[in-house]
Formats: C-alpha cells, structure tokens, sequence
C-alpha cells in the first residue's frame, strides 16, 4: 500500500511540475526552462512578404492605403510560412497605409482605430 501511495505521489508531483523540456541545439538533450515556447516576442505584420515591427510612433502622416490584414494567428511555430497581410496582433480588416516621405520597404503604417495610426518599421524579409 505505501508503495503504491508514493508512486502515486511522484507521478502526481512530477505531472505538477512548472518545468518545460526542450531540446538542447548543441547536444540534443532536453533542458529544463521556465520560458514560454509559443509567442512573439513582439508584435508584427507581414506586408508584402515583408515583417514589420510595430512601434509606439503615433503622430505620422499617411499617403495611402495599401491593404489590410486578411490573416489573424499569434501561432509563430512555423514564421516562414507566415501568409502574406498577416499579424500577430491586428485582426483581420486592419488596413496598412504607406507613410508619408517613407518608402515602404522601410515603414508603413497601421490604423488601429478610425484616423489613428500606428508606425511599423523593417523586421525581416521572409524567404
């Protein structure tokens, strides 16, 4: 009877643990981690086959529109095959303008509210 209450109690503390196991790139052995395995580490659209990060620059002057976010996911297991007009944290809808005096190879613009908008700038070309 104790043997079976304490393999109960090691199934049930280890089943309880906080600890994640991931694997070690260098030498293949999983590596106990507190951190979170799934998310951005920030907020990002993909415009163009191009990832912009967003900013906290507000007070910018849009040109035109040119397009909108048609694709929702916060799923970054798989970045290269990210659909085009895609974030991570605008919902389908949002529409992307280009900004004025900038080339939108180097920002463009979110409106995340009616006349409000919101600065990304160049994260990466995804290839």
């Amino acid at each position: 009877m104790k043997k079976t209450l304490i393999f109960f109690l090691i199934i049930i503390l280890t089943a309880c643990s906080n600890k994640i196991a991931t694997v070690n790139p260098e030498k293949t052995l999983p590596v106990e981690t507190n951190e979170v395995l799934s998310s951005y580490p920030y907020p990002l659209v993909k415009w163009n086959n191009v990832f912009y990060s967003l900013t906290t620059e507000e007070n910018i002057e849009v040109n035109e529109p040119i397009g909108e976010i048609s694709n929702y996911s916060n799923d970054d297991t798989n970045k290269g095959s990210t659909p085009d007009n895609s974030s991570n944290f605008y919902q389908k809808g949002t529409k992307l303008w280009s900004i004025k005096d900038f080339d939108t190879n180097e920002a463009i613009a979110v409106e995340y509210e009616p006349n409000k908008y919101v600065k990304a700038v160049l994260d990466q070309v995804d290839k």
